[in-house]
């Protein structure tokens, strides 16, 4: 999968393993034309609901807390965002389990997102 990791993984040094770790579970990459979409309206765009960087903290985090798509992106996930239009946009993206990367495809408004991703995946 063609992408380009934002924000890298690192494990922080000297941290007890039963303490709450401050540092992602999933490292998350991007498709180059989300990565433009990103560099053009910033992590902290108000113009985004949840923010970018938000979203991103979430699919770090935990991406399966996101459902699972059906039909031709069965392998895909979906998150919610609204643009400041009201309109509802998609960052739609898959998980590598083995690797524990999340490779996010497309993010568009919703119906332009999932045909997006479909020729992506």
């Amino acid at each position: 999968m063609p992408g380009i990791s934002l924000l890298p993984w690192t494990k922080r040094p000297n941290q007890n393993d039963t303490a709450e770790r401050d540092v992602p579970e999933w490292i998350v990459s991007f498709h180059p034309e989300v990565l433009k979409l990103i560099a053009k309206h910033g992590l902290d765009s108000p113009l985004f609901r949840p923010t970018l960087g938000q979203l991103i903290s979430r699919l770090e985090r935990d991406p399966k807390r996101f459902a699972k798509k059906q039909g031709r992106l069965r392998r895909a996930r979906a998150a919610d965002i609204r643009f400041a239009d009201g309109a509802v946009w998609r960052a739609v993206f898959v998980l590598d389990e083995s690797t524990r990367r999340v490779f996010v495809c497309a993010l568009a408004p919703h119906d332009v997102a999932y045909n997006e991703a479909e020729r992506r995946i």
